[in-house]
């Protein structure tokens, strides 16, 4: 008790403030440092949101529609994912390309249970059938796989979990604004960096 109490006299004697006073102080300050995330951000930093590398791609046996494609999501780690994009995207065009995958979704079986994709891409489309278009999100090629898609002006944190609550409040928000990726108007950034889409302005991406 008498270290403390010693410590506590010689904190005072070089501040000139009272010991109490100078941590109610500082807890103040640690308080008005804290600022509040939007909830739309909460909800998006829960989404683990990656650059990821297609390795390979192929069409799938008796489907017109979905292509399946090993995906390089960073730190060495391998997964296979399917998307239905075999009627906008030849297999030669997306090997090497990087792509903006979200990454905490629970597995999904595919195609009678024969593929269990581990990952999902993000594009936007417009237009009717028979002439829709559907673009994929690219962000810039330079930028290393694994680098966390986040909005810009807004530090967040990891995401620890499934996203399966909050995907859906989340990709209602995404659309394409000059043909970048944006959530509620605001800029995602991969790197620094815009991640374009070649769509019109306020088409849905997911």
């Amino acid at each position: 008790i008498d270290k403390i109490s010693k410590l506590i006299e010689s904190l005072e004697a070089k501040t000139g403030v009272p010991a109490e006073v100078k941590i109610q102080q500082k807890q103040t300050k640690q308080k008005e440092e804290k600022i509040d995330l939007p909830v739309d951000i909460i909800n998006f930093s829960k989404c683990d949101i990656r650059v990821t590398q297609i390795k390979t791609c192929e069409p799938v046996p008796d489907s017109d529609k979905l292509l399946k494609m090993t995906l390089d999501i960073g730190k060495g780690e391998i997964r296979l994912f399917a998307a239905g994009i075999a009627q906008y995207y030849k297999p030669e065009d997306l090997i090497g390309k990087k792509i903006v995958t979200i990454l905490n979704l629970p597995p999904r079986p595919m195609c009678n249970k024969t593929i269990t994709s581990a990952a999902m891409l993000f594009a936007g489309s417009f237009g009717e059938e028979p002439n829709r278009v559907v673009k994929l999100c690219f962000p810039d090629q330079g930028i290393e796989v694994g680098t966390r898609v986040v909005p810009e002006g807004f530090e967040i944190p990891e995401a620890d979990g499934s996203a399966k609550k909050v995907f859906e409040k989340v990709v209602v928000l995404l659309k394409s604004k000059d043909q970048v990726m944006t959530i509620g108007g605001v800029k995602l950034l991969a790197g620094g960096k815009t991640i374009s889409v070649d769509v019109p302005d306020d088409s849905h991406l997911g």
